[in-house]
């Protein structure tokens, strides 16, 4: 059963008082509504109540949330990360990692996340890997999957977009096809012309691009470019005109290490983190026990509930 879907939890707040009137409200009487209070999981002198549990769910879209707290399974699994959140933020007090004024006017659960949210951050401080040890790593990934990072031949483009698709349009592209060819500078022309403004205002760079990431049409007028600086015919599209300019090709293979060299640094490093943190959360979650009838029990109460809103 995984315990690391915690990290990945939104903000919230709803207090107990709040959740038992929300069950009265929906027609449920209070004598059979779950006691906010009731412990689901608990060890260590951690506990975690149905009105936790209950404030938690609020973070979930209220279209999911009714269907998915009526699985015990799923009650057990939320119940057990909010544990994990609450352990490691006691471990954040006994640190003092955090001590500003605005953790006091959040409720318990979102205190657990400040700070277990900040236990997590001094985790990674601790943790982190040397540079040296990082990319050795890194090298070594890149040495034994070539595979993984082969890729296909490539050309990188410059463009101007025109809206629209009719004769006048195709005139004006002409116009400027024919200028272009005649020594006007490309970069000032998409600048001016380009109706794509993210690469307008780059000179009209879409970087550098292999045949399954265009259309058709494109690809073909792309590829047939062989020359730097070559111009293509305007290309009409399902949205407008497409002019083109060939300013380099990559050649298909495995690209020199120094090219993916950053990326996968960043990804060695955040997978060590990674198993880190997991860890860390299992040694956590083997001191939890969770309470089995209570859980069921607020499945079934959550059941209840959803059955008395029905019309």
């Amino acid at each position: 059963m995984c315990t690391f879907s915690f990290l990945r939890f939104g903000r919230f707040s709803l207090s107990a008082c709040r959740v038992l009137a929300a069950l009265v409200l929906a027609g449920l009487p209070l004598g059979q509504a779950i006691a906010a209070d009731k412990p689901l999981v608990e060890g260590g002198g951690v506990v975690i109540t149905a009105g936790d549990l209950q404030a938690d769910a609020q973070r979930i879209p209220p279209a999911m949330r009714t269907d998915a707290l009526k699985q015990p399974r799923f009650v057990e699994q939320m119940a057990l990360n909010l544990y994990i959140r609450r352990v490691m933020a006691e471990r954040a007090r006994k640190l003092s990692l955090r001590t500003d004024a605005d953790l006091q006017t959040l409720d318990a659960v979102a205190q657990d996340r400040a700070l277990s949210d900040a236990y997590l951050a001094y985790l990674d401080a601790q943790n982190a890997p040397a540079d040296s040890a990082v990319l050795a790593q890194a090298r070594a990934i890149y040495q034994a999957q070539p595979a993984r990072f082969t890729r296909g031949e490539a050309v990188r483009l410059n463009q101007i977009f025109l809206k629209g698709s009719d004769e006048a349009t195709l005139a004006r592209a002409r116009q400027l096809v024919q200028a272009l060819r005649e020594g006007a500078d490309f970069a000032a022309m998409a600048r001016q012309n380009s109706a794509d403004v993210g690469s307008a205002l780059k000179g009209g760079d879409l970087g550098f691009l292999t045949r399954e990431r265009m259309t058709r049409e494109l690809g073909d007028a792309a590829f047939a470019l062989r020359m730097t600086g070559d111009i293509s015919e305007p290309v009409p599209g399902d949205a407008g005109v497409h002019i083109l300019q060939l300013r380099e090709r990559r050649d298909p293979g495995v690209p020199p290490f120094d090219e993916v060299r950053d990326a996968l640094v960043e990804e060695v490093r955040g997978t060590i983190l990674q198993e880190v943190r997991a860890a860390e959360a299992q040694r956590i979650r083997a001191q939890a026990q969770a309470v089995s009838p209570a859980i069921e029990e607020f499945a079934r109460q959550s059941s209840a509930t959803s059955t008395s809103d029905k019309p």
